[in-house]
């Protein structure tokens, strides 16, 4: 062995990572609410049924779309920008459908969103200028 390790394409591994948690937290509770409203009395409950379990769809839907952009920023990493701006707005809508994931989805989505956008890939870095050498 000779101690080197193969190394993959680049992408913005924090906020894909955070995303993708974030994104699964606020699918699982888009489920837990669709069971709640879906066993619920409709005369019992406050808010009407169809309501509860549209809402809860959409929590769903809205948290497997976070974990689908999760997933284009590991395997699409060239554009993170569109991703990042597109995973911040996922999560401001998890709030109204999804309670934000109980709120945590909510920040690890922002989080890993903010964290796509100030992403900087080694292909826009700007080169280091030459270095000249020191004379002894």
């Amino acid at each position: 062995m000779s101690g080197t390790v193969a190394v993959g394409p680049e992408y913005p591994k924090v906020a894909s990572a955070l995303a993708l948690a974030g994104g699964l937290l606020v699918a699982v509770v888009g489920g837990v609410e669709l069971t709640a409203f879906s066993s619920v009395d409709p005369l019992a409950s406050q808010i009407p049924g169809w309501l509860g379990v549209g809402l809860a769809s959409s929590g769903i839907a809205t948290g497997a779309a976070i974990v689908a952009l999760s997933l284009a920023l590991r395997y699409r990493p060239r554009r993170y920008a569109i991703w990042g701006g597109l995973l911040i707005l996922l999560a401001i809508v998890s709030l109204i459908v999804a309670a934000g994931g109980l709120f945590v989805g909510f920040v690890l989505a922002m989080v890993g969103g903010i964290a796509a956008l100030v992403w900087t890939p080694s292909w826009e870095r700007p080169a280091s200028p030459p270095t000249e050498p020191t004379s002894p």
